[in-house]
C-alpha cells in the first residue's frame, strides 16, 4: 500500500491469492499483446503490476524492474536504465498518474498514466543524449590533449594515458590493470608492464595494488590529460569511501 506522511491510505493492494493470480496473468498477457503497441503494453503492464501489489514490499522496485525489462525491447537499453531515475526525480507526477486512473469518476481510464509516462521516457531520452553528448565532447578532448603530448612520451604510451584516461572518465573506479591494459594496447604483458612503470616512475600513474598490479592516473597524469578539475565516477566512489 502506499501511505502519505499523515498516515492516509492512498492505495490497498488487491486480495485475496485468486485475484492477484488472475491479474497478474492479465499483466502478462498485456505484456505479449499483438493488439496493441509493444510500449503501451509495458505502460499499462507496470500500471497492474502496482495497482495488485502482490508482495508485502518491494513491489515499487520491482516493478520499474520490470518495466525497463519490458521496455529494452521497443526502447534502448540506456533508456530504460535512466527511466528509473527520472521517475524518482518525478515522484510527484508519477504517483498522481497513478491516482488519476483508480479515481471512481474517471472509471480506470488508463489515457492520462499513459501520457504521463511516456512524458518521463521522453525526458529520460533528453538526458541521455545530453548526457552522451557531454561524454562525447570529453572523449573528443581528451584525444586532443593525449596526441598533443610532447615527444618525452612514445606513441605507446600516449595510447595508454588515453585509455587510462577514458577509464578515468567513465569507469566507476578509473583503474586497470596489466592484462586489460595489454589487451587493450594489442601488447604484450612485459612490454605493457614496462611502460606502465615507466609513467609510473614519471609521476604520471599511481599504482594503487601490487598483487595484481593496478594502475591509475596521478594528479599530474590527470592534469596533463586536461582531467585536473573535471568530477568523474571515480571521484565519487572516492568519495564515499
Amino acid at each position: 500500500m502506499f501511505i502519505e506522511s499523515r498516515g492516509r491510505v492512498l492505495h490497498q493492494g488487491v486480495s485475496p491469492e485468486a485475484a492477484i493470480k488472475k491479474m497478474l496473468n492479465q499483466m502478462l498477457e498485456l505484456v505479449s499483446s499483438e493488439s496493441i503497441p509493444e510500449m503501451y503494453g509495458a505502460l499499462l503492464a507496470h500500471f497492474l503490476f502496482e495497482y495488485v501489489h502482490p508482495f508485502y514490499d518491494g513491489d515499487g522496485r520491482t516493478g520499474r524492474y520490470l518495466l525497463a525489462l519490458n521496455l529494452s525491447t521497443p526502447l534502448s537499453q540506456p533508456t530504460t536504465l535512466s527511466l528509473s531515475r527520472v521517475i524518482a526525480e518525478n515522484k510527484n507526477a508519477y504517483y498522481k498518474a497513478f491516482d488519476l486512473v483508480e479515481r471512481p469518476l474517471n472509471c480506470s481510464e488508463a489515457t492520462h498514466f499513459v501520457i504521463t509516462m511516456l512524458d518521463l521516457i521522453g525526458q529520460a531520452q533528453d538526458d541521455l543524449i545530453a548526457n552522451l553528448e557531454e561524454k562525447k565532447g570529453a572523449l573528443e578532448e581528451l584525444c586532443a590533449r593525449a596526441n598533443s603530448l610532447d615527444d618525452s612520451f612514445s606513441e605507446r604510451e600516449r595510447d595508454l594515458l588515453f585509455f587510462i584516461g577514458q577509464l578515468t572518465l567513465f569507469d566507476a573506479f578509473g583503474e586497470t590493470d596489466i592484462k586489460r591494459t595489454s589487451a587493450y594496447l594489442q601488447a604484450s604483458v612485459p612490454t605493457t608492464r614496462k611502460a606502465l612503470e615507466h609513467l609510473r616512475a614519471r609521476e604520471y600513474l599511481l599504482r594503487t595494488s601490487m598483487r595484481p598490479a593496478v594502475y591509475r592516473l596521478s594528479q599530474q597524469g590527470r592534469a596533463a590529460l586536461g582531467l585536473g578539475d573535471v568530477r568523474t565516477p571515480a571521484d565519487e566512489v572516492l568519495s564515499e569511501v
